[in-house]
């Protein structure tokens, strides 16, 4: 086991980590559903298809298939509705994960810089970093749909560090998600996991994923405390 101590920059998901969007990301998916004269789909089998990308949940929700593939004519349209709607309501029911700012306001306390690193698209993530009093937090604040790519691909989590003043492959960072695909990330960006439990997950128990998580916790306000605290890594 190799120990490391308190990280210098956190960067963390929006969307299941920070934020509960799931109210406003239904809403839409539904709204999208009825302006192409489909049926609504109900709210557990969205909630299902969250995670990874609203291109991948466009898909998901045309489909009704976690793996389901829209064609093509038919995705850009229903793309283009739910993006619309979208923006224009992605503050309207959504709510804070409990402890989400008042983490970060001691983690800055601490010394530790944090940032945000989502697939979501870049308008709606600056609208609700905003919104939820998020922005004034932050060091970094990086979208999906950016010059950096999405996740898992680590380029975006190496440009968030870099704008938060740390270098991942030197200095000791965390990146806190919800999903497998933050897993994959921290590994490729070097970067210590930590799973937050009750996000968009797929269903899918962190400790049968591969990369495994650093540390699982089950609220925001858990990372303070472990800030303090030696973090293991089996090698």
């Amino acid at each position: 086991m190799t120990e490391f101590g308190p990280p210098r920059a956190i960067l963390f998901d929006l969307d299941g980590t920070l934020i509960d969007s799931l109210p406003d990301l239904y809403r839409s998916a539904n709204a999208m559903l009825a302006a192409l004269g489909e049926p609504p789909l109900d709210r557990e089998l969205v909630s299902r298809f969250v995670g990874n990308g609203v291109r991948n949940l466009v898909h998901r929700v045309l489909t009704g298939r976690i793996d389901g593939q829209a064609d093509a004519a038919r995705f850009e349209r229903g793309f283009a509705i739910f993006r619309a709607s979208y923006l224009d309501g992605c503050c309207v029911e959504s709510r804070l994960r409990p402890g989400a700012v008042e983490t970060l306001a001691a983690l800055r306390e601490r010394g530790i810089a944090c940032g945000v690193l989502t697939n979501k698209s870049e308008a709606p993530m600056l609208r609700i970093l905003e919104h939820y009093g998020l922005s004034s937090h932050l060091g970094a604040a990086i979208g999906g749909d950016t010059e950096f790519g999405r996740k898992p691909d680590p380029v975006g989590a190496f440009e968030a560090a870099r704008r938060m003043g740390v270098d991942p492959r030197r200095d000791h960072c965390w990146l806190v998600g919800d999903s497998i695909t933050d897993l994959k990330t921290a590994a490729a960006a070097c970067m210590s996991a930590i799973a937050i439990r009750g996000g968009y997950h797929h269903g899918e128990p962190f400790e049968r994923c591969d990369p495994r998580p650093d540390r699982v916790i089950e609220t925001l306000g858990e990372l303070v405390r472990l800030v303090e605290l030696p973090l293991a890594r089996a090698m």
